[in-house]
């Protein structure tokens, strides 16, 4: 039985509790207690009755059961309940209706975390995808964003119980453990047909992220748990969603070389570390060495270094970025100057400041390698 549907059951019958004399709860289908009212049962106790062949109600024991067929669960559940008052016959089908109603939806629920699972991992073919997402009705051609949280307690599966349990009354939003250290959350966005007037179904894509991110981000922080976190694009199909995942584990990837201070790294912000990334180290050392022919970017200190950031920040701006580091603007022209007899670019010269730009997330990779 998942948790989905273990915690539907419970919350049925403690809403129950208040109106049940007796010991009153639900039985699994060889009568073990899954969830009891105080009657002085405990979950996993067997329930001492006996199931007449062909019987849906039936009493025994000092028990009214009625079975609950188990259509979308495979096994059939029992609700009990120990009371002799006229009423309880009534008390047990009102209970098994409201169960019959309910746990179809949290299976079906479950069922489209895990078809989310093999799209994700492409353990399923291209043609079946359309062919399930039809039967458990999941939207082919919806917008999906996906929000991947990977575990910094590899195997301990506490972020994926966390935010499971924080979602689980979410709508059009699921709960995929992805792997053992990675847990994605799946957003179904509404489109632009449907109106809806919630100023945040209206957010760009990546406002929306962000914010969804941070919120999730925030409980994982207060649980004392820590985790890496990746933004992949948005998915407009069923097809395109692993690669969006693939994304999302990219952008965790690139965030911790270039921008390790970044908590919440997106695809779409990458920018020119998405190609510095993915060149051969071979390469990147023979760029760095064709480029800086009489220094070496280790020969700059770290403050020097901090210089080149405000500076590249402010936009090549020698006023703006001289403002920002709190010293004169001569100052600034010394340290250029310095940088220029060290490395033989000038920084001022935009030419320059691209190849030095992609030099130092050259020097960054190979150092993170």
């Amino acid at each position: 039985m998942n948790h989905n549907t273990q915690n539907a059951i419970e919350s049925i019958i403690s809403s129950f509790e208040p109106f049940a004399e007796g010991a009153f709860g639900v039985a699994d289908d060889k009568f073990n207690i899954v969830a009891a009212t105080d009657g002085g049962f405990l979950v996993g106790e067997r329930l001492p009755v006996i199931l007449p062949e062909g019987a849906v109600v039936f009493k025994d024991n000092g028990y009214i059961v009625r079975k609950i067929e188990g259509k979308q669960r495979g096994r059939p559940l029992f609700v009990f309940y120990r009371s002799t008052e006229q009423a309880a016959e009534s008390v047990v089908g009102i209970a098994a209706a409201a169960l019959e109603t309910m746990l179809p939806q949290e299976a079906k629920k479950s069922d489209k975390a895990s078809f989310l699972r093999s799209v994700l991992l492409e353990n399923i073919l291209p043609g079946d995808i359309y062919l399930y997402s039809g039967e458990l009705d999941l939207e082919f051609d919806k917008s999906r964003m996906i929000i991947l949280f990977r575990d910094l307690d590899i195997g301990s599966g506490n972020v994926y119980k966390l935010l499971r349990d924080k979602l689980e009354d979410e709508k059009d939003c699921y709960v995929v453990s992805a792997s053992v250290d990675e847990v994605a959350v799946v957003y179904e966005l509404p489109s632009s047909s449907e109106g809806r007037a919630d100023r945040d179904e209206k957010l760009p894509f990546l406002e929306r992220a962000r914010a969804a991110a941070e919120k999730l981000s925030k409980y994982i922080a207060e649980a004392g748990l820590e985790v890496e976190v990746g933004i992949g694009r948005r998915s407009t199909s069923l097809r395109n969603l692993a690669d969006r995942y693939t994304e999302a584990q990219f952008a965790i990837d690139v965030g911790k070389v270039f921008t390790p201070e970044e908590k919440i790294v997106t695809y779409e912000q990458l920018g020119i570390g998405r190609l510095v990334y993915q060149l051969p180290t071979k390469l990147c050392e023979l760029f760095l060495s064709e480029i800086f022919t009489t220094g070496k970017l280790s020969d700059l200190d770290k403050d020097t270094i901090e210089t080149v950031e405000t500076f590249f920040k402010n936009n090549l701006n020698l006023s703006e970025a001289s403002r920002n580091m709190f010293i004169h603007r001569n100052t600034l022209v010394y340290r250029l100057n310095r940088i220029r007899r060290i490395t033989g670019l000038d920084l001022r010269d935009f030419d320059d400041a691209v190849i030095f730009k992609i030099a130092m997330m050259v020097y960054k990779y190979l150092n993170k390698r």
